[in-house]
């Protein structure tokens, strides 16, 4: 028993001593200066468009979206948001003050491609 209490004590003292010892921490070296990113691209004036007619849609002003729209499919006759432009260039028509219904319809009736017929890879 005694044997077991000077091993115990002996193991105590000697692990705050061997095993507990202070480590001096390594100072991190500052990443060297990057170069300054590149200005982003300015947005296409297609994209533009597009996003002026949204806004001018969702505003309630349905003459200056119409217009955004009809510029928007004069721009990007092909885009991808053609048939969505379209869509909302009809609502357009059919919810201004002096509703122009022959050209509503005549938007909702333009073609868009069928879902067989599009690109699953466009080209970028």
């Amino acid at each position: 028993m005694r044997t077991n209490r000077l091993a115990v004590f002996i193991f105590g003292a000697l692990l705050p001593i061997l095993g507990c010892h202070r480590r001096v921490p390594i100072a991190a070296v500052p990443p060297p200066p990057s170069a300054p990113a590149p200005a982003p691209a300015p947005p296409s004036p297609v994209a533009v468009g597009l996003d002026d007619a949204e806004r001018a849609f969702g505003a309630g002003s349905y003459d200056e979206a119409s217009r955004n729209y009809e510029n928007y499919l004069r721009l990007n006759p092909a885009g991808g948001a053609r048939d969505q432009a379209l869509f909302r260039l009809g609502l357009a028509y059919a919810l201004r003050p002096a509703a122009d219904w022959p050209r509503a319809s005549g938007a909702f009736r333009q073609p868009v491609p069928a879902a067989g017929q599009l690109d699953p890879f466009p080209s970028i």
